[in-house]
């Protein structure tokens, strides 16, 4: 038996944290520029200009990246993604950076919910008490009955449902596909995919639009690049405690921004849902080692299909 690839903890840990940054940077420049242009038209330019700066790299790798029997899936996963996008930065047009953050840490247990449903995946009662924790850890952040439950809030749990469904057909096309391949068949079909609803709210940009739209699309394949890298220099398990910096990186980038400040139970209800999805990752690590199962743990924990 061939020995484990060896791990560079902190190599990976650095550009993890540097994903995060980036992802949360992005998240700010959304929240900006939604004010002024639908989120509908922000999608469809992040999608086009991420495009753009993968161009080159799936031209490079045509024949990987173009070999697929599965298109149907692709077109199903890209479809679920415009969804889950619009969602994300539709939420970012009325609430804050961090309580959208918060909220997407949800995607990971209704991830688990959809394998059970859909998948018929197997899951015993701990893992079972963990997603209704880190859903506990979602009403702590919402607390209906308390405070309004706005679009804002609904568009941003919407965002991990749909999100949770593209982790499900990743399941799928990882049977057959390989990563480059799914990557580049979402860049390419999300572009048209984003651009029906965007002619339904259309605004022609002026120049400081344009370059804050083109600077999503560049900065979320960089941050793409650099979740690739992290994950290839140590398991995604060793790793996801850094994505709790996001929501860190949120505050800072609300407070410095937007006058934007969480309360305590935003970082309280993030806390429970972050720590029950770090068990369920875990857990899942664990009974694909004890199967002998060769696929990636913790598939969950990649960036689902509502970040940028």
């Amino acid at each position: 038996m061939s020995a484990p690839p060896k791990q560079d903890i902190v190599g990976g840990a650095l550009w993890s944290l540097l994903t995060c940054f980036l992802f949360t940077l992005i998240a700010g420049i959304a929240r900006h520029i939604t004010q002024s242009i639908n989120p509908m038209e922000v999608m469809f330019f992040r999608n086009v200009f991420g495009l753009i700066a993968m161009l080159p790299w799936i031209v490079g790798h045509w024949r990987e990246t173009m070999a697929s029997q599965q298109i149907p899936l692709h077109c199903g996963r890209a479809a679920l993604g415009v969804f889950s996008m619009s969602c994300w930065f539709g939420a970012l047009a009325y609430i804050s950076v961090a309580e959208v953050t918060a909220l997407g840490f949800t995607a990971p247990l209704f991830a688990t919910v959809l394998a059970i449903v859909l998948l018929k995946e197997e899951v015993r009662l701990r893992r079972w008490s963990a997603v209704l924790i880190g859903f506990a850890g979602a009403m702590l952040i919402l607390r209906p009955g308390i405070e309004s439950f706005g679009i804002g809030q609904s568009l941003a749990l919407v965002n991990a449902l749909f999100a949770a469904g593209g982790v499900v057909f990743i399941k799928r096309l990882t049977l057959a596909d390989s990563p480059a391949a799914i990557v580049s068949w979402q860049m390419i079909l999300m572009v048209p995919l984003s651009l029906l609803p965007a002619l339904f709210f259309w605004t022609t940009p002026d120049g400081m639009q344009l370059f804050w739209l083109s600077s999503i699309g560049f900065l979320a394949a960089l941050g793409q690049y650099a979740m690739t890298r992290a994950y290839s220099l140590a398991e995604a398990t060793a790793l996801l405690p850094i994505d709790f910096s996001r929501l860190v990186f949120a505050t800072i980038l609300g407070i410095a921004l937007f006058d934007e400040s969480p309360d305590l139970w935003t970082y309280v209800g993030a806390g429970v849902i972050f720590l029950s999805s770090i068990y369920i990752a875990r857990r899942e690590a664990q009974v694909a080692r004890e199967r002998g199962s060769a696929r990636p743990a913790a598939e969950t924990t990649a960036a689902p299909d509502g970040k940028p």
